[in-house]
């Protein structure tokens, strides 16, 4: 860098450079992390199912698992739109009864 002119656009370059070198080193690290953890867990699932087999448990098939997640998922459904039509009627309700409140408190 000594024999090439400094302009902004070369210092520009660099700073670019080194940026985009350290965030990759941070994904790689993060990514690194999340793997040995991952690791970890697969291996604590397998000890656990061992502990299941051995108590004389069954564990779930695949089918059986897609099956539950699916009926959580139409209950949370369920859930959702019965809290957005109860808040519309308090909504409703709102307008329609303080609209009177005020008129009220008007004549008075």
């Amino acid at each position: 860098m000594k024999t090439q002119k400094l302009n902004v656009f070369n210092i520009g370059v660099t700073f670019l450079t080194m940026s985009l070198a350290s965030q990759l080193v941070s994904y790689k690290q993060r990514n690194q992390a999340i793997t040995a953890e991952k690791e970890q867990l697969e291996e604590r699932v397998e000890v656990l199912e061992a502990l299941v087999k051995s108590l004389g448990g069954t564990l779930p098939n695949a089918e059986e698992v897609a099956a539950n997640q699916e009926k959580l998922a139409a209950e949370k459904a369920e859930a959702e739109k019965a809290a957005a039509a109860a808040e519309e009627r308090a909504i409703a309700a709102a307008l329609v009864g303080g609209s009177d409140g005020k008129k009220k408190g008007m004549l008075i």
